[in-house]
């Protein structure tokens, strides 16, 4: 069955390609991750389970094709965000009928973070894992995570003004996290 050798691919591609990680993290292990959180976000706010559910399980998808682009890479500049994007559709919608011989699952994908309530809670929960990720790693003593605080804070700042404002409490909380985790690390 083609989707064995899917989740396959998800379960062997670790994220965090240009960081030092005491566990590797892979990408099924991060949409896990994801599912959750946007659950908990679903829940406490009555969203669309469902709608997050799906969207949380497809968001990275591509990647079993892309590999996970690292966020420097990614947004290097105009151009290479642009062709990016584009390779990331073309393997989302190849994965979307060659595994789940599906429109839907595609246009889940490619709706995941879109305006919506939903949207914007699979963006928060996507960013909750990160935050996760942070705090596990400087949790078992690995301050290289430290570095990269300063810019996950920023990111979320600059979230705050893009997603509906009641959610915005839910990214306030994810920044107070880091706050606590550089003040006890340090």
């Amino acid at each position: 069955m083609k989707i064995f050798d899917f989740l396959d691919r998800m379960s062997n591609i670790t994220r965090w390609s240009q960081r030092y990680c005491s566990q590797d993290e892979s990408v099924l292990e991060h949409t896990a991750v994801v599912a959750f959180f946007g659950l908990l976000i679903a829940d406490k706010y009555q969203l669309n389970k469902a709608v997050i559910l799906e969207a949380a399980i497809v968001h990275d998808m591509d990647e079993i094709v892309t590999g996970d682009i690292p966020t420097p890479t990614k947004y290097a500049n105009k151009e290479i965000t642009e062709s990016l994007k584009a390779l990331e559709t073309a393997a989302a919608r190849d994965i979307s009928y060659t595994i789940f011989n599906s429109d839907d699952i595609f246009n889940a994908w490619l709706n995941a973070k879109d305006s919506s309530l939903e949207g914007d809670a699979i963006r928060i929960a996507d960013a909750a894992a990160v935050v996760f990720k942070v705090r596990k790693e400087l949790n078992v003593g690995n301050r290289t995570f430290l570095e990269i605080v300063p810019n996950i804070k920023k990111s979320l700042i600059r979230m705050e003004g893009m997603v509906n404002p009641l959610l915005v409490s839910e990214i306030e909380d994810l920044i107070h996290i880091l706050i606590d985790l550089e003040k006890t690390k340090c």
